[in-house]
């Protein structure tokens, strides 16, 4: 089986990768010394399209792409060639953002039909008093 990780188009060896809902951490091993690996990690095309793949002789190779992610904490030297890097979900503060908006304008919204609705009510309670009279 074989494994790697590519940042951009620089490929390493990944160790370990630990992801939830707000960062994605990953370890790797690779020739590359600490400053080339910070410069690598410092170019946002390289964060932005981080690839996983799995290789193993007699089945369809295992990929999964981490989209969009930028640099939350720097590369950390862990040991002799083997990295560590935490990076941000994508999006989560644009996310955040779009949901607040979005929750303001349906209040706004809602309060606006309750409006109409009681506007309703009393049309057709005014209308029914003018029928039965």
């Amino acid at each position: 089986m074989t494994e790697k990780i590519t940042f951009g188009t620089t490929n390493a060896t990944p160790k370990r990768i630990l992801e939830n809902s707000e960062s994605l951490t990953i370890t790797f091993t690779s020739d590359l010394t600490y400053e080339q690996i910070k410069t690598l990690l410092s170019n946002k095309e390289n964060t932005s399209a981080i690839t996983y793949t799995r290789e193993s002789e007699g089945q369809v190779p295992y990929t999964n792409d981490y989209k969009g992610y930028t640099i939350l904490q720097p590369t950390i030297g862990v040991g002799d060639n083997e990295y560590t890097v935490t990076l941000n979900q994508p999006n989560l503060q644009e996310k955040y953002e779009e949901l607040k908006a979005e929750n303001e304008k349906l209040s706004i919204e809602k309060e606006e039909l309750e409006t109409r609705v009681k506007l309703t009510e009393d049309c057709i309670l005014e209308m029914s008093e003018v029928v039965y009279a």
